[in-house]
């Protein structure tokens, strides 16, 4: 029975978001318009097929490209802005009263939302695919698929604890959303959405690696083209496992306290 609630929950917003044409096309034009972008740039730099980049050859380095258009759909996605002004207008209280817990709630929503936008995503890879006849890099073990695959699974639970601590500022600030912009940005910086944090310093490389924001993208995407070692694997999947453990704390020391004042200053 419960389950069931948020499985209508993740329906109805999706019969929504596909009502809203315009806002989601202009969306994927935005997403395009950066891929596109930095398909160009990469394909010009590696123009000759027997050089590399940084060790990444240009099959790895368009594939990368590709899977960003992929994986900022499923894991860049969530409903952090929308449920930080519902908290900073006191909209929540509505939600608070309904038979719902309010993080199963937004996980509902999230799913609905990277399900449209990842369909949407995988359509435009492929017609990119197609219309450039891209020769895309294909791992060579069954195993990568399937690290990969768990790396993304957590990348998105990640990405949603992160969002609801994000979120969370709306009890303190009506007008934290400039902030949630500018730490989104961040994020996409450093979580390598923009390009391969391997261009970066090496004092660069090795702080990102203190943070949670490279295993959101670019450590995925690097297992799937092979260009890690096993045991490199191995810690980046336990330091994803171990910062979601870190923000589910987090967040829910954060919304108790929250939610602490939030109802006092209801009451």
């Amino acid at each position: 029975m419960g389950f069931a609630k948020y499985a209508t929950v993740y329906a109805l917003n999706l019969e929504q978001e596909m009502e809203r044409r315009a806002s989601l096309l202009m969306e994927r034009v935005r997403s395009l318009c950066v891929v596109l972008s930095l398909y160009f740039l990469w394909s010009s730099l590696l123009s000759d097929p027997s050089k590399s980049f940084l060790g990444y050859s240009r099959s790895q380095m368009l594939t990368y490209v590709l899977g960003l258009a992929i994986l900022r759909a499923l894991v860049l996605t969530n409903r952090s802005f929308e449920l930080t002004w519902e908290i900073a207008r006191g909209r929540l209280s509505s939600l608070l009263l309904r038979p719902v817990h309010v993080f199963g709630y937004q996980l509902a929503l999230d799913l609905s939302d990277k399900t449209i936008r990842v369909l949407a995503a995988l359509a435009e890879v492929m017609v990119l695919v197609w219309i450039f006849d891209a020769k895309l890099y294909w791992p060579a073990q069954f195993s990568t698929f399937v690290l990969a695959g768990a790396a993304v699974v957590l990348a998105v639970f990640l990405y949603y604890w992160i969002g609801l601590a994000l979120a969370s500022s709306g009890f303190w600030s009506a007008e934290s959303i400039g902030f949630l912009w500018a730490a989104s940005l961040f994020m996409e910086f450093c979580s390598g959405a923009f390009f391969p944090l391997d261009v970066l310093p090496d004092v660069l490389q090795k702080t990102l690696r203190l943070l949670p924001f490279p295993y959101l993208v670019f450590f995925p995407l690097n297992i799937y083209l092979e260009r890690l070692e096993p045991a490199r694997i191995a810690e980046g999947l336990v330091l994803l496992a171990a910062w979601i453990a870190v923000f589910i704390v987090m967040v829910r020391l954060l919304w108790s306290r929250g939610l602490a004042e939030y109802q006092a200053e209801g009451g």
